[in-house]
């Protein structure tokens, strides 16, 4: 998967960031998390 697809994680520079985040957001999140990991 490429770097633009990751379209939370390139704008997350800080816990702060992800305390802004809503539900839906926060498991968009995880799943960028989870790809990035396997790839």
């Amino acid at each position: 998967m490429s770097e633009e697809t990751y379209t939370y994680l390139n704008e997350i520079d800080s816990p702060e960031d992800l305390r802004r985040l809503n539900h839906s957001e926060l498991k968009a999140v995880c799943s960028e998390v989870r790809e990035f990991i396997i790839d």
